[in-house]
């Protein structure tokens, strides 16, 4: 199953690792770091951390709009997982 994976804490990864052993992580999505905030925001073990040291498409988008949606599309995933992503998504 392709999966599109929305996250950006630090916890994500644990539900990235799980979910990528068993199906294709086709992409993802997390908020950019200047957006990111908290004590415990690592460079390290985080969802772009992730997603770079497993060659998985990375997106960071600042406003989830028409292309963002055309490239959402273009992955075609099977199902988008979100956890705890933190912007209301478009329909």
């Amino acid at each position: 199953m392709n999966i599109l994976f929305m996250g950006s804490p630090d916890f994500c990864v644990e539900f990235l690792k799980k979910i990528n052993t068993r199906h294709d992580v086709v992409g993802i999505i997390t908020k950019s770091d200047s957006v990111r905030k908290g004590r415990r925001q690592s460079r390290k073990n985080n969802p772009e951390w992730y997603a770079l040291s497993n060659n998985i498409i990375l997106m960071r988008p600042e406003k989830l709009n028409k292309q963002f949606v055309t490239r959402v599309r273009n992955l075609k995933p099977d199902i988008i997982l979100v956890v705890a992503y933190g912007k209301k998504l478009p329909p």
